[in-house]
C-alpha cells in the first residue's frame, strides 16, 4: 500500500514530470524544425527517464516514488476490494515509460542509422495518445476518490467545536444589551 509523498518526493515527482512533459513538448513541436533542439530535448527525455527508474529502484515499497510491476491479479483484487493502490497506476507508468522512451531511443539510433525515421515518428504519435491516457487515468482517479468520499456515511452526531476562552468572552459581550446611541 502507498502512502502519500512527503514534500521532498513530492517535489522530485513534480519537477520530474515538469522536466519530462517540457522536453517531450520540445521534442515533438520541433519535430519539423531545428534539428539540434529536437535532439536536445529527446536526450533530456532520455535521462529524465532513466533518473526516475534509478530513484524508483532505491525507493522503498511503500514509497510514492517506488514504480510496482505490473499485475493482472493485483489488478482483478484492486477492482473487487478498491482497496490499496490502484494497479494501473503500474501497467500506466509501464505504458508511458516504453512509448515515450521508445520514440526517444529510436531517435537516437535514427541519428546513426538511415531507415529508421519513419519508425521514430510513427513511434513517436502513439505516445501522445499513451500521455492522454494518462492523463485522464488520473482524472479519474481523482474523480473516484471524491465519490468514495461523498458515499461515506457521516457520523451519527456531530461533535460540538471545543471554544477557546477568547472565543467565548467575545461571544459573552456581544450578547449583552448595548446602550441606544446618542446624537
Amino acid at each position: 500500500m502507498s502512502r502519500k509523498p512527503n514534500t521532498l518526493e513530492l517535489g522530485f515527482l513534480m519537477g520530474w514530470h515538469g522536466v519530462l512533459s517540457g522536453a517531450f513538448i520540445v521534442a515533438f513541436i520541433t519535430m519539423d524544425g531545428p534539428m539540434n533542439m529536437h535532439r536536445f530535448a529527446g536526450f533530456v527525455v532520455i535521462f529524465a527517464i532513466l533518473a526516475r527508474l534509478l530513484v524508483a529502484t532505491m525507493a522503498p515499497v511503500d514509497s510514492p516514488l517506488y514504480v510496482p510491476r505490473p499485475s493482472l491479479s493485483g489488478l482483478v483484487s484492486y477492482l473487487v476490494q478498491a482497496k490499496g493502490r490502484n494497479p494501473l497506476i503500474a501497467w500506466m507508468a509501464t505504458a508511458l515509460l516504453i512509448s515515450i522512451g521508445m520514440a526517444s531511443i529510436s531517435g537516437l539510433m535514427a541519428d546513426a542509422m538511415r531507415g529508421l525515421d519513419d519508425f521514430h515518428e510513427g513511434v513517436a504519435m502513439v505516445a501522445p495518445i499513451v500521455i492522454g491516457a494518462h492523463i485522464a487515468l488520473v482524472l479519474l482517479g481523482h474523480w473516484m476518490k471524491s465519490i468514495r468520499k461523498l458515499a461515506e456515511p457521516a457520523s451519527a452526531t456531530p461533535q460540538p467545536m471545543p471554544q477557546t476562552a477568547p472565543i467565548a468572552a467575545r461571544d459573552q459581550a456581544r450578547s449583552r444589551p448595548s446602550r441606544p446611541l446618542k446624537f
